[in-house]
This record gives C-alpha cells, structure tokens and sequence, in this order.
C-alpha cells in the first residue's frame, strides 16, 4: 500500500485517450474517468490550470480531447483524517509470526482498511508504516477483515501469493473463526442449555448503502452461524460465535434475526447505550497445516475484553 500517496492531499491522474474518446470536451472526458468527482469541479479545476495535455497546460474546459492525448488532472481529495494519532496503533503487539504473516489484535473503533475520510488511521495505514520494508510491493494485506466496531485477532499477509492463499482458504471455511459477544435478554430461551451450537442459516441481502446495512431475506445470499450459550443474564447473555460462511455483517444480523442482537450494535440493537463499544471480539483462529507454511495446525488466541452482562448505564 502506497501510504505517501493515500495520506496526499493531491494527487495527479493521469490517462490516455481512446479513439472512441475522439472530439469529447476535456470536462466531460475527465469526468468519465473520475466517478468521484463532479463535472462542475472538474471544469474549475481545469480553468484553475490543474489540466495537462501532452504536457502543456491547458484551461479550457471545453477544449477537444484527440484519440491518443496523453491528459493529466492535478486533483484535489476530500478532507481526511491526515492529523489522527497513530502511536496506539503502531505499538500494537505481535501476537504470532510466521513465514510471510503475521497477527495482531485490531481495537474496537478502528477501521481495517482505509475508505472515505478514514484513511490514515486505519489498521492497514499503520501496519504498512511499522512493518515498512517486511512487505511485498503493494502490501501489506489483510485476507479477512473485522466491521469498525469489533475488535480482536486480525492476519496480515506480507506476500501477494500468501494473501491470496489465506483469502482463498478463508472463503472456502478452512480457516476456523471464534468470537465472544454478549448479546440482549436470556438468550437460553432460544439456544441450547447443555453448551451444543444451534445453526443459524439465514440468507443475507443488504438493505442499504450509506451505512451499509443488511438485512434477512430469502432472496440473499446463503449464510451459516454456530452460536453456543456460555451464560445466561435476565438482561444479556454471553455466547460463542462461529461463523461457517463470511458474509459482511452476518454475526450482527443472524444474532438480531434471533431476537437477540449484540449489545450496543449501533445498527442492529435497538438498545445500545451511547459512547459504549459494540460487544462482540474476534477471539480465535484455526488454521489447518500447510495454509500459511505451517506443518501443523495451527490455533492463534487473544483474551477477550470483559464484557459485562449489564452495562453500567443500564444499572441505573
């Protein structure tokens, strides 16, 4: 990951023009090019002299692209977090180690990956800054990754082909996944008592964009969550988490199809408390011998955080 280049306020794109680009105004060809910018600020930014075609300055917004031009656009990027710490991160520990990877435990709160104007602090940000130099070209991955509000065991590749590898093992199940949560009412109304997993199998469909948020529906896509009871509150439980299948969001949306969603999930627990994290931690991973250059299975663990069954501000 080019961490210079994400954290710059500006940045240079660049392209060719194809013949069937042949004629089209500057604004609009850029603007094809550019989903994310309008055409209107597009065109100030070329009348501002950010524009270049076959290295000349050019300010007309309306000038005449020809098939073969090589033009180039000066952008500027949304505001973005460029002044968040990132000393807590950067001294994250290395829970295990081996050939081409590592693991560490992701904070609650924390994005994995930068996206919209969370780009500097993000997981991925400071691993490519500390382990600058360990890592391949384009790196380092992350093969799975946790919502923002989770925390806990995290695997980062430092190789392409080990990335892929793990990507790969991880979607077809191979990869064994442990969470701890503590969700809302006696759950042993609903789960079995004698600590066996029930299977949930709810398909999964999203609901909306911005957030993201997904829902139940037989016209989703197919997903699997083993939940077993640990212990039994009048107002929460704690329980285990396997999830079979990957989908995004499924732990927190089979666990509020149940009737009991993760305490203070901000989208799917109607009850949450404000300013209190999401209870739910990655807390295990097995991987079985050879995914990861490892002659023998291998099983990485992280003590999850006290979770209480009852958070303090519902005490009062």
């Amino acid at each position: 990951m080019d961490v210079e280049r994400l954290l710059a306020r500006e940045e240079r794109i660049e392209l060719r023009v194809a013949p069937d680009e042949q004629g089209l105004r500057l604004d609009r060809l850029l603007a094809n090019h550019l989903p994310f910018a309008s055409r209107t600020r597009i065109a100030a930014w070329i009348r501002a002299g950010r524009a270049r075609v076959d290295g000349a300055p050019v300010t007309r917004a309306g000038a005449q692209a020809a098939a073969g031009q090589s033009v180039s656009l000066l952008v500027e990027k949304r505001p973005r977090d460029t002044a968040a710490g990132l000393d807590d991160l950067l001294a994250l520990p290395v829970l295990a180690r081996g050939e081409g990877w590592l693991a560490v435990e992701k904070p609650a709160g924390v994005p994995s990956h930068p996206a919209g104007v969370a780009i500097k602090r993000t997981l991925l940000t400071a691993l490519a800054l500390r382990f600058a130099g360990e890592f391949e070209p384009g790196g380092p991955w992350l093969p799975h990754r946790l919502d923002r509000e989770t925390s806990g065991l995290v695997l980062v590749a430092l190789t392409r082909a080990l990335a892929a590898r793990l990507a790969d093992a991880f979607a077809r199940g191979e990869i064994r996944r442990r969470y701890d949560a503590v969700v809302r009412g006696d759950a042993g109304e609903r789960l079995p008592r004698d600590g066996s997993a029930l299977d949930l199998r709810f398909p999964i469909a999203r609901a909306s964009e911005t957030p993201p948020r997904f829902r139940v529906d037989p016209a989703g896509l197919p997903a699997h969550t083993r939940v077993r009871l640990r212990e039994r509150g009048a107002d929460a439980s704690a329980v285990e988490l396997e999830p079979v299948t990957g989908r995004q969001h499924q732990l927190r949306v089979h666990l509020a199809q149940l009737g009991h969603p993760i305490a203070n999930d901000p989208l799917y627990d109607p009850e949450r408390c404000a300013g209190e994290r999401m209870q739910l931690h990655a807390r295990a991973l097995e991987l079985p011998a050879g995914v990861a250059g490892n002659p023998d299975p291998l099983q990485l663990e992280t003590p999850p955080p006290d979770f209480p069954l009852v958070s303090e501000r519902s005490r009062r």
